[in-house]
Order: structure tokens, then C-alpha cells, then sequence
């Protein structure tokens, strides 16, 4: 992120479009309003462009979860149970809802991921590693 950007969204827009050979987001697309993100994504990588993206689990925020219900931690009941709703959200629906000071989190199902990711012209796959959600893609339409 650029020093002075309100997000990283803010530093992305000023990205030439069509610039980018290969973009890595290791773990930052659950903070981000995936929709919003992926057509940015897409806008950057040129015709050749390449993505890989590592994700949060459902497995593993229902983990989070328990552990919160168990040690009674209210407020953060609140926020993994926020969290965890959005990532249904995003896998049935496609959307995702703002956390209550405007920011987004999420868990992300890879072939919900997948599918928001061919609708911006990038053909990607999933895989697991070491316990991690890995999606590798590359672009499959020439730009506009």
C-alpha cells in the first residue's frame, strides 16, 4: 500500500491499466469487497497476466468461531460470526456486506471465487497446500 492511501484499493486505481504480468494476494482478498477487487484485478493484468491467491477457509473461521463461543468473547462472537456470513453470502449470492466502520471480511469457497473470476475473464483452478486454499488463474479474454 502507498504511504498516505486511505486502502489499498485507493493505490491499486493508480495502476496503469493492463500493466501487471503476475499479481500474488496472499490473504488480503478476504479484507476487500471481492467484486469491486476482481474487476480492478482484471483491469490491471495485461492479455498474458497471471494471478495467484492463497484464502481463508470456512473450516477455518468456524474454528475461530468456536474458540470465541467457548472463551465467551462477545464482541469478537460478533465479528467471526460477521465473517462467516459474508463468505456465505459471497458463495450463494456473490456480494459481500460492510463490517460496521466500512471495511469487509470474509472466507472465500474457491469455486465461488472461480466463478466471480470467469465472469471477469480469468480462467483459474484451486488447489490445497500445506492446509492453504491456493487459486492460480490467468486471463482468457484479450482486453478491452
Amino acid at each position: 500500500m502507498v504511504e498516505g492511501e486511505r486502502s489499498s484499493l485507493d493505490a491499486i486505481v493508480r495502476i496503469d491499466s493492463h500493466s501487471v504480468d503476475f499479481l500474488i494476494s496472499r490473504v488480503a482478498i478476504p479484507y476487500t469487497n471481492i467484486p469491486i477487487v476482481l474487476k480492478e484485478i482484471r483491469r490491471l493484468l495485461n492479455d498474458n497476466g497471471r494471478i495467484w491467491i492463497t484464502l481463508h477457509s470456512g473450516k477455518m473461521v468456524r474454528g475461530w468461531l468456536k474458540r470465541s463461543i467457548k472463551s465467551g468473547e462477545f464482541k469478537d462472537i460478533v465479528h467471526k460470526s460477521y465473517v462467516l456470513l459474508n463468505g456465505y453470502l459471497f458463495k450463494y449470492f456473490g456480494f459481500l456486506i460492510p463490517f460496521i466502520k466500512g471495511g469487509y471480511e470474509s472466507w472465500q469457497d474457491e469455486g465461488a471465487l472461480i466463478k466471480a473470476l470467469a465472469k471477469n475473464g480469468i480462467m483459474a483452478t484451486a488447489k490445497e497446500v500445506d492446509g492453504h486454499s491456493i487459486v492460480e488463474g490467468k486471463v482468457k479474454e484479450p482486453s478491452d
